[in-house]
């Protein structure tokens, strides 16, 4: 067994037994934006090459640094894996959501971008509950998909949802996103301040 086949510790313990009694005022929360712990790539002509990581970590004095920056780059070559991890009691209906920029948001943002056009991609669900090491992650060795979630015609500077699903908390949801079409292509960089590619929004559930 190693640390991704843990339980991981509830820091909600008796919440879920006061909400069955009832007679508790709930806030109205806005829901939440859940950005993937784990972006990656895989490589049809390499199909034994791992996953990329660290693409812009940064080496300083004190160690290596990484920062908030997710890449979704697929082409007819590679598939991007997504794994999100759900965070918050109460918030557990999730929102699959595919933003991507247009000319004007990305010279707002100040970033670069390629993207066909048109543009199709196929998101599917995989099959894996834990959390994914990316060292290990291959063309050739990554989950199956267990489910067909959308084939979507991409419409640049719009949120496209293409799922909705109950998504307890602390559970793991992973996806991976490919072309639906020979000749697709985009390369995307999301950051700490941008929310590009695919994300969950949590909405309230109590």
């Amino acid at each position: 067994m190693d640390n991704s086949d843990l339980d991981w510790p509830n820091p909600y313990v008796g919440l879920a037994e006061l909400y069955k009694v009832g007679g508790t005022n709930t806030s109205s929360i806005e829901p939440i934006l859940n950005k993937a712990r784990i972006a990656t790539q895989v490589y049809r002509e390499k199909p034994s090459l791992p996953g990329s990581r660290g693409e812009h970590d940064v080496d300083t004095p004190s160690g290596r640094l990484s920062p908030r920056e997710k890449h979704l780059q697929v082409n007819d070559e590679t598939n991007t894996i997504l794994q999100f991890r759900t965070i918050d009691f109460g918030m557990e209906e999730c929102s699959l959501v595919l933003r991507l920029p247009d000319d004007r948001l990305a010279e707002a943002d100040g970033i670069s971008y390629t993207m066909s056009d048109p543009l199709s991609l196929n998101i599917c669900a995989m099959d894996v509950a834990k959390l994914l090491d990316v060292k290990q992650v291959t063309w050739r060795s990554r989950p199956q998909c267990s489910e067909h979630i959308a084939t979507v015609n991409v419409i640049p500077g719009d949120d496209m949802e293409l799922s909705r699903f109950p998504c307890a908390w602390g559970t793991f949801h992973t996806f991976e996103v490919s072309c639906a079409e020979p000749g697709c292509s985009v390369d995307v960089w999301s950051s700490a301040s941008t929310a590009w590619g695919v994300y969950l929004y949590q909405y309230q559930t109590i």
